[in-house]
């Protein structure tokens, strides 16, 4: 395996663990990560590595995924969106229409979303006032890609964008500590409340004249 950045480093090595990936990183890149980084494991596979494109190798085997992590990406495919929506247990794929789609992505905060070579991994969605408070309102991976360490780089992302508001979110039992791991954890005094929505809202209302 090469590794080398731009700020001239460059290190072969022939085994490697993730955490000494990640140091290795750091190290060659800048711990701001604005330098550019290549790791190469083989002549015809290589991944460029900077704040928002991560090279992840998996512990089971050494095999480099480009992960891509953007910030309100100026376009989505809807229809990957939809899958992963159903595929996750948020109700029927056909529940969200391409309207409902782009009022949830245009009326957040933020929209992060990670793709690999054009394919939608996962997403969240944030709303803030950019001040005092940040609220997580989802975060989605695709069922057949967790535990890869795909949430992770869109947590990273968003929290780039927000650490200087406190956060808040609600999750699932079980999944506590995966938000725990970026500081963000239940507190004794704070419980979730919320209800299901008591209507429909048409989005976008017909043209036709209502009768008195």
């Amino acid at each position: 395996m090469r590794f080398s950045s731009d700020r001239g480093n460059q290190l072969i090595l022939n085994t490697v663990t993730l955490p000494e990936i990640r140091q290795i990183v750091m190290h060659a890149c800048g711990a701001d990560r604005k330098h550019e980084c290549v790791i190469t494991t083989s002549p015809k596979q290589s991944v460029r590595s900077n704040t928002r494109n991560w090279a992840i190798l998996t512990r089971e085997e050494m095999r480099v995924i480009n992960i891509q992590v953007q910030i309100n990406p100026g376009s989505v495919n809807y229809q990957q969106l939809r899958v992963l929506l159903g595929i996750s247990g948020w109700g029927p794929e056909d529940t969200y229409t391409d309207a409902i789609l782009e009022s949830m992505i245009k009326r957040c905060s933020y929209f992060v979303v990670a793709h690999e070579t054009n394919n939608l991994l996962g997403y969240a969605r944030a709303f803030t006032d950019d001040i005092m408070v940040t609220w997580i309102a989802e975060i989605l991976v695709h069922p057949e890609r967790r535990r890869q360490g795909i949430g992770t780089h869109i947590m990273n992302e968003l929290l780039r964008v927000t650490n200087h508001t406190a956060i808040y979110t609600q999750a699932f039992v079980g999944n506590e500590n995966f938000f725990a791991s970026f500081g963000i954890k239940p507190k004794t005094k704070l419980v979730a409340c919320s209800r299901k929505p008591l209507a429909t809202k048409e989005l976008f209302p017909s043209n036709t004249p209502q009768i008195p």
